[in-house]
């Protein structure tokens, strides 16, 4: 009877898409597995999934506020792309910005009481912007003719990284918002895309294809020791960090992969259409 017992309890956490790992945390991500894109989370070991949005626009990008309160996200729900901010539960559902233009790839500056985000208010190309977390107070930051995309803040709150659209490919670069000096991070034969800035701010994840393949690397904040974490043979994108710094999660093949850094053992925690992962601690 036991043995039975077992064997029940074990079909029953692979229909649920458990993982053997115990969970320490939640994740929030991208999915079309229902159609188009919603926001989901579910915790880190691939329990409890939980749908929190049901729109028939798209609803990406999202990501916790630094103490778990509440999800942003950005959707084209109300005919132009805005940004949005929702309870963990998906109640709640809150618009920050407004036209004109569109605003879209929105990340919380560490402490939470800012956003920043990408926005065509005030000129074609996107340029940087920074508001409250109740979209109050809009500030620009940067003014130039790139093309950018996937602004992430140091914890410090002053210096600035974002993905450029350059002539010969996608790079990564650093601004510090006092001087305005911009440090390329990568070169444009990467095609870097989605940096994403560790705890402590000293390293900076990143999905590029130098060689065909995108793969996750990263790099320290000065642009030195770059170093690939994921295989050459298969894509990787949209990075972030794990509960610590010695851990990872990505998206690969339609799903979310969790990586060690330290034992290089990969866990896959769902694969029904899911990108773009953002994890905090429980």
């Amino acid at each position: 009877m036991g043995r039975r017992l077992n064997c029940a309890l074990l079909v029953t956490c692979a229909l649920a898409g458990c993982t053997g790992t115990s969970s320490r945390g939640k994740i929030v991500f991208q999915s079309t597995r229902d159609g188009n894109f919603e926001i989901y989370s579910m915790n880190d070991d691939g329990s409890n999934l939980q749908r929190l949005t049901n729109s028939p626009a798209y609803d990406v990008s999202p990501s916790w506020s630094p103490d778990g309160s509440q999800v942003l996200f950005a959707s084209d729900r109300d005919g132009n792309w805005e940004i949005y901010v929702m309870e963990p539960d998906g109640a709640d559902v809150k618009r920050l910005t407004s036209p004109p233009g569109s605003s879209t790839s929105p990340c919380w500056v560490q402490e939470g009481t800012k956003i920043v985000f990408v926005s065509t208010r005030d000129a074609v190309n996107g340029e940087i912007y920074t508001m409250n977390a109740d979209g109050s107070n809009v500030e620009r930051l940067t003014r130039d003719s790139t093309v950018k995309d996937s602004p992430a803040m140091m914890p410090d709150g002053n210096s600035l990284l974002f993905t450029v659209n350059g002539r010969a490919g996608y790079y990564i670069a650093a601004l510090d918002r006092s001087r305005q000096v911009q440090v390329v991070l990568t070169p444009e034969s990467y095609n870097a895309t989605s940096p994403k800035v560790s705890t402590d701010g000293s390293l900076v994840l990143f999905a590029a294809a130098p060689d065909g393949f995108s793969g996750i690397y990263m790099v320290t904040r000065t642009g030195e020791k770059t170093k690939r974490l994921t295989p050459a043979d298969v894509d990787c994108r949209t990075p972030a960090w794990g509960v610590s710094a010695r851990e990872i999660v990505y998206s690969k093949n339609a799903g979310i992969y969790l990586l060690s850094l330290d034992t290089k053992k990969e866990i896959k925690l769902s694969a029904r259409g899911d990108s773009a992962p953002h994890w905090i601690k429980n």
